[in-house]
């Protein structure tokens, strides 16, 4: 299956329009005019007391990515009781829909392994690079780990392409880099290897390195080898880039609030992220500028 060059998300705007109406028009094909303001009373994480209908609303109305947001936010209580089951219902009409993240979502709801694994290669399938990564990790066959994490790392998840070479090292271990290349060499040694390994990248990121950093918030968004704590991956993200000056963290934290992965899309912040991850040297985040 070939994938599909992915465009510069700026490279449609016109920023003294941007500057007119106050956001950013993200679109998924080709330029368009920007869209309508979304409606009112959408439900943000902040909020005590949320009406989370007009959510379910837009998501039965075709809208997948709106359904795994109201899958979060019913998996989690954002307002709401929690109720893993609802949450499942809702990622699984998303997946349906063609939302990657709702796939992988579904899958990682599950305590069978095979079929969470089955939902990160469909996920992957529909577009998520985070699904890819999960593939690959979970895959014993280094052949095609490699090949998932070549596609997530084509969708933008910077991890995929650290992990691609899984069969070797890619090149000399850099400095700061220690517990990163450590728990790397840990992949293929199963339940214990994988301890050592995420005791190591915790140890890493308490020591600054970046790469530890993103790679321990990346496992925590999946749960794969550690507890799923999604808020901890975003915390993670930014502490890579604010504290760390990590552009790839930066990046990554930028991909959060354009695509409304466990935070609010805000698109002010889309474009911040971006600038300082082109700033700090990260080529992803260049390439999403103008």
């Amino acid at each position: 299956m070939g994938e599909k060059k992915e465009k510069n998300f700026f490279s449609c705007l016109n920023f003294k329009r941007v500057v007119e109406i106050g956001i950013i028009a993200i679109l998924g094909g080709g330029c368009a005019s920007p869209p309508p303001p979304p409606p009112p009373n959408i439900l943000t994480f902040s909020a005590p007391n949320t009406k989370i209908g007009n959510l379910e609303e837009l998501c039965r109305g075709g809208d997948g990515e709106k359904c795994r947001k109201v899958g979060e936010i019913y998996r989690w209580g954002r307002g709401v009781s929690p109720n893993p089951q609802l949450a499942k219902k809702f990622w699984g009409i998303g997946c349906k829909m063609g939302d990657g993240l709702s796939c992988v979502w579904k899958g990682r709801g599950e305590k069978n392994s095979t079929f969470w694994k089955e939902m990160a290669e469909e996920g992957c399938q529909r577009g998520s690079g985070l699904g890819c990564v999960m593939a690959g990790l979970m895959e014993i066959d280094q052949n095609r780990s490699g090949e998932f994490f070549k596609k997530g790392c084509q969708n933008g998840e910077v991890v995929g392409c650290w992990l691609e070479n899984r069969k070797g090292e890619s090149g000399e271990e850099k400095k700061g880099e220690t517990s990163f290349f450590n728990w790397k060499k840990t992949l293929k040694d199963g339940k214990k290897g994988w301890k050592r390994g995420v005791i190591s990248l915790q140890k890493g990121c308490n020591r600054g390195e970046e790469k530890s950093c993103v790679t321990l918030g990346t496992l925590s968004f999946l749960g794969v080898g550690v507890e799923w704590e999604p808020q901890k991956g975003v915390k993670l993200y930014r502490k890579s880039c604010l504290k760390l000056k990590s552009g790839d963290g930066c990046y990554l934290l930028g991909r959060l609030y354009l695509r409304g992965i466990w935070v609010e899309k805000d698109y002010w912040q889309v474009l911040k992220f971006f600038r300082k991850a082109c700033k700090l040297g990260s080529p992803w985040g260049c390439k999403e500028l103008p």
